[in-house]
């Protein structure tokens, strides 16, 4: 099934894992900007700092939406690496926006850098590659990759 920008970008959004987090966008006119979280009791650790494990979901959230605009029809991109460093922590309260750039597009991939700013100061980046995919291959299951 082909999608449009808007249909995957809705889609994404609405994952029930993306909105427990409390995943939105930086501007809902452009997704490709990027997204953005408050950290709060639903996605920080014991230390109430953010969770650690939510940085490269944040990442390749902001990662996908920047690349699905460059999608021909019929295909997809599902996460094949990332590579993420942790700078500084953000206590409870705090805003995290992530923007992620498409350095390359290849046939089978593409190569995405991401960074999360919060008050003016850069607290993470990553490197994210995304294999791309045919619908088929999404459907069936038979994409070599969790996601």
């Amino acid at each position: 099934m082909n999608q449009t920008y808007e249909e995957l970008v809705a889609a994404v959004l609405n994952l029930p894992l993306h909105k427990s987090v409390g995943i939105e966008l930086i501007d809902s006119n452009d997704p490709a900007r990027g997204v953005t979280v408050v950290t709060d009791e639903n996605n920080v650790n014991l230390y109430e700092v953010l969770h650690g494990g939510i940085v490269p979901l944040l990442l390749d959230v902001a990662a996908y939406l920047a690349a699905a605009e460059l999608f021909e029809p019929g295909t997809n991109a599902v996460t094949a690496s990332n590579s993420v460093s942790l700078l500084r922590p953000l206590p409870i309260g705090k805003r995290i926006k992530v923007t992620a750039n498409v350095d390359r597009l290849g046939r089978n991939a593409l190569f995405v850098t991401a960074r999360g700013e919060c008050d003016g100061q850069i607290v993470a980046t990553g490197q994210i590659v995304k294999a791309v995919v045919t619908i088929e291959q999404l459907e069936a299951g038979d994409n070599g990759f969790m996601g």
